[in-house]
């Protein structure tokens, strides 16, 4: 596991098309922005179900749609 400090507005890449932001935080949540293209499906693991759909599945929407342009509050 790879564990790095970031401060709010700094960002991370996962491979070559994966950006994550910190966008916010507080003594005991984090905000966080994700920039990936559709193809890739990005999961939250505490809200994933027992049994995974195939990866060529189409993505489930969960929450808001995601914006293409920069995150605004």
């Amino acid at each position: 596991m790879l564990v790095i400090a970031r401060r709010i507005g700094e960002s991370f890449r996962i491979g070559t098309e994966v950006e994550v932001k910190i966008v916010r935080a507080s003594r005991s949540r984090v905000l966080i922005a994700i920039e990936a293209p559709r193809s890739i499906r990005v999961l939250r693991v505490d809200k994933q179900a027992d049994s995974v759909p195939p990866a060529d599945a189409p993505a489930p929407m969960i929450g808001a749609p995601r914006r293409r342009s920069g995150y605004t509050a």
